[in-house]
């Protein structure tokens, strides 16, 4: 049976964020993802993450500037001390939160600096995070993100990331594999999930266009929840959308394809 976590930075957002956790619990979530917990204290999370027996599935490194529209931290050469800051604080968490992943999110340098020399910056501080992640189980993850929504992202498509992780010769690094925004790059999304599949770290899903639940938009999602389940996908799937109306009204895709 395919399983499913909630992005509490999207969703149940009426409530506090670690009222959060137990809302979804409640509503047939088996785990809860989210953007950055470092605002949280780590007792907090860990309180509550007992008391409902939620599952993490993921996070993301520290990104500096990214999340208010900045070229992030990953790769800019002059900011390498800064993202080797935030891999120690991500390292924290990681141990006392035990998510199944993080994600390391590339950034967008390209008005700053060449892709292919970004890139090389990228592939450098992949390695060091790594290094430093070897003896946790936690994967680390790396996801390419549309370049309409976000222009100047340095990883744009599944290839790009599988090229990064090829390169870096490691073991523990996979592709944070988001269907909206590799439908945006007119991925076909079957296909790639099938020739991709091994490389495939994580999922997340939001419909075309609007960027909501499953089921407002283009995107079949019966065929690839039935395709997952061909395939025996025993990894996360996020749901990382916005409700078109409130979180609670948006949850009957969860019924629909099985996950209550």
């Amino acid at each position: 049976m395919l399983k499913v976590s909630a992005n509490i930075s999207l969703l149940f957002t009426e409530l506090p964020m670690l009222d959060r956790i137990k809302a979804a619990s409640d509503n047939g979530f088996s785990g809860f993802e989210l953007h950055f917990p470092y605002e949280i204290p780590i007792e907090d999370l860990i309180k509550v993450k007992e008391k409902t027996k939620m599952n993490v599935s993921i996070f993301n490194f520290p990104a500096g500037d990214f999340a208010d529209g900045g070229p992030g931290i990953a790769s800019i050469s002059e900011r390498e001390a800064h993202f080797r800051a935030s891999v120690a604080e991500a390292k924290m968490y990681v141990e006392a939160l035990k998510p199944y992943a993080i994600n390391m999110l590339s950034g967008s340098p390209l008005k700053y600096s060449k892709k292919i020399f970004a890139k090389k910056i990228f592939l450098k501080n992949l390695i060091y995070a790594a290094q430093r992640f070897k003896d946790l189980n936690s994967l680390i993850l790396i996801e390419p993100i549309n370049l309409y929504d976000r222009p100047n992202y340095l990883i744009n498509t599944t290839l790009e990331a599988i090229e990064v992780i090829q390169k870096s010769q490691l073991r523990n690094v996979r592709v944070l594999f988001d269907i909206y925004h590799m439908h945006r790059m007119g991925e076909d999304i079957i296909k790639t999930i099938i020739k991709n599949f091994p490389y495939i770290g994580h999922i997340q899903i939001a419909d075309y266009p609007g960027r909501n639940q499953p089921g407002t938009g283009k995107i079949n999602f019966d065929e690839i929840f039935q395709t997952l389940k061909k395939l025996k996908y025993d990894k996360w799937i996020g749901a990382e959308y916005n409700p078109k109306s409130t979180t609670y009204h948006s949850l009957s895709w969860l019924i629909k394809h099985g996950f209550e």
